[in-house]
Formats: structure tokens, sequence, C-alpha cells
């Protein structure tokens, strides 16, 4: 299967593009959104949230085991996959990328490269509430087992990226939570 390559999409566009995360502040974060945002879901989020959804980016090794996951991979309601699983995405990533491990970090990076205008992230509050997500109150999380400060810590390496990795985190802004104090405030 050949994929197409992801330079296709590099700064295809200028408008404001926004990130949304499944944390329980996602709701109200993305009342803050201009009206003519593109919409990145990290993983099946913002469809939960009823947005459309341009971008589809998630991780999972096997997302057939994650059942709303699943049901966005197989009708992804006109939005392009993106992933690191080359056998679900639309376009193979064949450039440097800035990635620390979640799903999140991948979407913010695609922001920054599609677009030469803001990214926005909604909804990651890094698991530092008591519930995870705002979609399932007793949804467990594999990130959920680590502290705030090794999250912190993943974001923070933004900055001390060399820009050919494509995060340009001068250009990203935080909605609410943590994540207030990596990136400028979003108002």
């Amino acid at each position: 299967m050949s994929l197409t390559s992801i330079t296709e999409l590099y700064q295809s566009t200028s408008l404001p593009v926004a990130v949304i995360g499944g944390s329980p502040s996602a709701p109200n974060d993305i009342e803050a959104l201009p009206s003519n945002c593109l919409i990145i879901s990290a993983n099946h989020h913002a469809y939960r949230l009823g947005l459309k959804v341009d971008y589809f980016v998630f991780k999972e090794a096997n997302p057939k085991s994650h059942t709303h996951l699943w049901e966005k991979i197989l009708e992804p309601q006109g939005a392009k996959i993106i992933s690191t699983n080359v056998i679900y995405s639309d376009y193979q990533i064949n450039v440097r990328k800035w990635d620390r491990g979640y799903s999140g970090h991948l979407a913010t990076w695609l922001g920054t490269y599609v677009t030469s205008g803001p990214v926005i992230i909604c909804g990651m509050d890094c698991y530092t509430g008591k519930e995870h997500y705002f979609d399932n109150e007793n949804a467990g999380s594999y990130g959920g087992n680590r502290t705030l400060d090794i999250y912190l810590r993943q974001w923070t390496l933004a900055k001390g990226s060399p820009k050919d990795k494509g995060l340009d985190y001068k250009r990203v802004y935080a909605v609410s939570g943590p994540l207030t104090k990596i990136f400028k405030k979003w108002n």
C-alpha cells in the first residue's frame, strides 16, 4: 500500500487550528475557539463533542481494542486520518516530527505542520483532575499513572526541539490547564 506523503499538507492553510483532547476542560475550552478554525481530534474526543473534524490523529498500536476510536477509524466522517500506525493512516509521516509519545503531542505537531497560523490546544489537562476524560468519567488511562511534572517535562521539551522537527512552539497556545505554563494562554 502506498500512502500519500504528508508533505502535501505542509502549511496548506493560515487558518487557526484547534487540537482537541479529552480532558474535562474540553467542553468549556472549545467555547473560546474562533469560528473559522480547523479541528484536529487527538483520538476520538472532538467527535464526541459534536465537532466537524478535519484531521483525526491517533497513535494506538491496537485501535480495535478502543471502541470509540475504532468506530471513527472505520467512519472518520470526512476527516483525514494521521497516525504513526501506517495500517490506518491516510498519510505517510515521512518528515522529521516532534513527538513525545502521546496522541496529543502528535496532533499538536500536525497543527504546526498544516498551518502557518495559531495552534490552539483544548482539553489537555495532563490527567491532573480526579476524572481523566470529559466523556467517560470511569475511563482509565495509560497516562494517568504519571505525575504532572513528567507530563509538563514532555511538553517543555517542545521548546528545545529544533525547528526542523516541525513544532514551532511560538505559535502554540493553550486555552486552560497546566499547559498554559508551557505555552501562551489563548484569550
